[in-house]
């Protein structure tokens, strides 16, 4: 199991993206502990992407739309939790 340090941003991220949403918010959680499980994880479908904040980065799935920015820490068993953001529109993370 890994843990998860959040980036300084994260979590106001987080309220912006979900705002009310009791069933995002809950699917946001949801992924996490999956990450932070396994990374690996199939339904998490985590693959690199080229990032317009962070560069190249590890992204995991939580909707269609909505993704979540992360990469393995140097410290061993440590995942960097960097952002939250969409897929394509005005919201995307990726380049």
């Amino acid at each position: 199991m890994y843990q998860l340090i959040f980036g300084e941003n994260f979590w106001k991220i987080y309220q912006h993206e979900c705002g009310r949403n009791r069933q995002l918010k809950q699917k946001v959680v949801k992924a996490l502990k999956q990450l932070a499980v396994d990374p690996k994880q199939q339904g998490l479908k985590a693959h690199k992407v080229g990032t317009t904040k962070f560069g190249e980065k590890w992204s995991a799935s939580i909707t269609g739309d909505l993704r979540v920015i992360w990469d393995y820490s140097q410290e061993k068993g440590k995942i960097l939790v960097l952002g939250l953001g969409g897929h394509s529109g005005g919201k995307k993370v990726y380049r």
